[in-house]
């Protein structure tokens, strides 16, 4: 009987790692199945560009967690939209209930994980979190975003990552 075996090794960006001929062995507790690796960009032409989907997290050889938060964006740019689409007909109670059903579910989904990404990346995200923010409250564009963080009582993105 055989078992279908995954790996996934960490490495520095731009350096390959060459396994041909080598054999690798990894003891693991008899008693535990390991989660399975699905290959999500498996047809990128480069290899460097490929990660891996373990617990709804995207992982790539780098750990510059790219593809995560890149993945991320997308799910909160079609929250605000539901959302903007929803303001003219809802009142502020429900668009702040939508709000934390659509936007803040997905910010609160491993944030350890989502916290070790690049500066640059997570400002992209506290960039949407302020740009809802002003949809649910009715706020002009330019708006401050800090006292309409503590209008609504909702942790701003950078500080609910220190929080856990």
């Amino acid at each position: 009987m055989s078992q279908k075996q995954s790996s996934l090794f960490f490495t520095t960006k731009g350096k390959k790692v060459d396994l041909k001929g080598k054999e690798i062995t990894f003891h693991s507790n008899p008693y535990s199945t390991p989660t399975p690796l699905e290959r999500i960009h498996s047809k990128h032409p480069d290899p460097n560009k490929q990660s891996y989907k373990l617990i709804g997290i995207l992982i790539d050889e780098n750990l510059s967690f790219e593809y995560q938060i890149n993945s991320l964006r997308n799910k909160l740019s079609r929250s605000i939209y539901i959302i903007n689409k929803a303001k003219h007909f809802l009142p502020n109670k429900s668009l702040c209930d939508l709000y934390f059903a659509l936007f803040h579910s997905q910010l609160t989904y491993c944030p350890i994980i989502t916290g070790w990404a690049t500066k640059t990346n997570l400002d992209k995200i506290a960039t949407l979190q302020k740009k809802i923010i002003r949809i649910v409250t009715n706020s002009p564009y330019r708006a401050h975003s800090e006292p309409l963080f503590k209008q609504l009582k909702i942790l701003p993105f950078f500080k609910l990552i220190e929080q856990f």
